[in-house]
């Protein structure tokens, strides 16, 4: 008679592995399965930013006979600019920022404290080499920096550059050198090209340039005489600063930069304390990516609109919230909403800042052929002109003037007219949020020797 077979018993220990290893292999298989899937999403979500694929270039090493080598070696030198711009124009006053006390005083016609006249020598003294790379690099083109070194030259060397030649600016045209001042005004406007518009950070800074350039075409044009070919340049480099793309660049660049960082995170390599962080949590990043990227692709669309269409449009994007926890809140698409509005708004000012220079600039034509200012912006432009319209409400600048001078101004973010009174009308030390945002633009105020055509 056959024996019969019984069945193989596990042991019991065996038995508990098993039973506390199978729900961890299904938790490990269902985590790949929906890694795979915001995988999926994230390649459809990434494929409506990105736009059409830009064909690889393959570009020779050496050495570059362009406006970067210039930029570059003026960036170099700031680090040698040792010094404290801050000044105190009175004993027992606060310590303030000599560049802005002098920009401050100059924009009401105001004569600068000797303090910040003396500061403002030192500093053009020692800054005047790099203004002279800052002139060689002005008709040259453009190309980016070695990679690796781009974010050093403009953030540790070319902004304070910039700043400095503000300074020498204003010191030109405080001493009746119209034409000379406009050139530095020129250099400074074609240093933006340095700054990449494809970030914010770089944004922030080249918007608070922009209107800072602004405010001294003002003072130049108050203080002197430029030369109708230097009023054409400076007119035309005004022009380039913002392309019609501008804000629908500044998105999709934004949005194509971050998606590279969380990349490098996922890889193991944006996280030096824990490597595996980032492979670990994958499926997670991954679905907060694809959300801000949905954002993102909604905020092109609202920046391929006209002005201020695109500010209304912008403000309309739903912020995206999810159920998955943001483990990392940097990358929560909730934030992305507000960053995006953050920068539509600072590049509308920038742009309502170069338009307001432009009609400056198309007003003292207007003078030195009539004898007088106009009446109204649109004798000397016309009314359905986009280089005359607020970016903020798409109705006309507006514009007054007295015998002394005038100011040409944008209403701002809160869309509100405040009678011309530009951010260096405002009280001093005051916490932000607790005064009304002022309006944009630039004001001219004539000297007693500008007074006459």
């Amino acid at each position: 008679m056959a024996r019969e077979l019984t069945p193989v018993r596990l042991r019991p220990a065996i038995r508990r592995i098993a039973i506390w290893v199978t729900p961890v292999l299904l938790f490990i298989a269902a985590w790949q399965i929906w890694d795979g899937i915001e995988a999926r999403r994230l390649e459809r979500a990434l494929a409506s930013v990105a736009g059409q694929p830009v064909p690889m270039q393959i570009v020779a090493a050496g050495y570059d006979n362009g406006a970067a080598r210039y930029y570059a070696a003026a960036a170099i030198f700031a680090v040698s600019l040792v010094g404290d711009a801050g000044i105190q124009a009175s004993p027992g006053a606060p310590i303030v920022d000599a560049v802005t006390s002098i920009r401050d005083a100059l924009a009401h016609g105001r004569v600068p404290a000797p303090p910040a006249l003396e500061a403002a020598s030192r500093l053009i003294e020692r800054g005047r080499p790099a203004f002279d790379l800052l002139a060689r690099a002005r008709s040259l083109e453009f190309k980016p920096f070695f990679p690796g070194t781009d974010f050093n030259y403009r953030f540790s060397g070319l902004l304070d550059i910039n700043r400095l030649a503000g300074l020498e600016a204003m010191s030109l045209a405080v001493n009746g050198q119209g034409d000379a001042a406009a050139g530095v005004l020129i250099d400074r406007l074609r240093s933006l090209r340095a700054f990449d518009k494809e970030r914010s950070v770089d944004q922030l800074m080249q918007t608070r340039q922009v209107q800072e350039i602004a405010t001294d075409v003002g003072i130049v044009v108050g203080r002197t005489h430029v030369a109708d070919d230097w009023l054409s340049d400076l007119d035309r480099a005004l022009a380039e600063t913002y392309a019609n793309d501008a804000l629908e660049r500044a998105v999709r660049g934004q949005a194509l930069w971050l998606h590279k960082e969380l990349r490098s995170l996922w890889e193991g390599r944006g996280n030096g304390d824990s490597p595996f962080i980032g492979p670990l949590l994958r499926p997670v990043i991954r679905h907060h990516a694809v959300m801000r990227l949905q954002t993102a692709s909604d905020a092109i669309a609202a920046a391929r609109q006209a002005w201020p269409h695109a500010i209304s449009a912008m403000n309309r994007i739903p912020e995206r919230k999810s159920i998955v926890p943001e483990v990392f809140p940097y990358i929560a698409a909730s934030r992305e909403v507000t960053l995006l509005r953050d920068e539509t708004v600072r590049i509308a000012e920038a742009i309502a800042a170069t338009r307001c220079a432009r009609l400056v600039i198309a007003i003292e034509r207007y003078r030195r052929t009539r004898g007088t200012v106009p009446e109204a912006l649109s004798d000397v432009i016309s009314v359905g002109d986009e280089q005359a319209l607020d970016p903020f409400t798409g109705k006309p600048l507006s514009y007054t003037h007295t015998d002394a001078g005038y100011v040409v101004y944008s209403v701002g973010r809160d869309v509100k007219d405040e009678g011309g009174k530009l951010v260096a009308d405002l009280p001093r030390g005051r916490l932000p949020g607790t005064l009304p945002a002022p309006d944009v633009g630039v004001r001219v105020i004539y000297s007693e020797v500008r007074r006459a055509p």
